[in-house]
């Protein structure tokens, strides 16, 4: 039986009933709600999953190649389509190449060196004087 509902800032519900049933319903919202505290980690856990299975695969068609089971052809196909899914399911078109060297800049560098510069001249107006 519910024996009250606050609906306050947090939500707070009394039940009265056996504590048998008291320690399943903990212990099954417990559970419930390790499920969706750690639901980005098991995401994680399945993409690298997928993605080790995907290259296992990758080196077996070569090795079906070296043994001259599957043709060069068939084996460029099924490559291309497996790295396909994996680029896809790691969304690796949004990251940078591991080999590419980024450059940072120092912008406090750059602007002390500009620091002398003027960009407007003395007021002078030199057009009047060599007309």
């Amino acid at each position: 039986m519910v024996a009250y509902v606050d609906s306050g800032s947090d939500l707070l519900i009394g039940f009265q009933c056996a504590k048998v049933l008291v320690d399943i319903m903990r212990g099954l919202f417990a559970e419930f709600w390790e499920k969706v505290k750690f639901q980005p980690f098991d995401d994680f856990q399945k993409k690298i999953g997928a993605l080790s299975a995907g290259l296992t695969f990758v080196g077996q068609v070569k090795t079906q190649v070296d043994n001259q089971a599957i043709s060069e052809v068939d084996a460029r196909v099924l490559t291309h389509r497996v790295l396909a899914e994996m680029t896809t399911l790691v969304g690796i078109g949004a990251s940078l190449p591991q080999d590419e060297v980024v450059e940072t800049v120092d912008n406090r560098k750059l602007l002390s060196e500009k620091r002398g510069i003027k960009l407007l001249g003395q007021g002078d107006d030199n057009s009047k004087k060599n007309s």
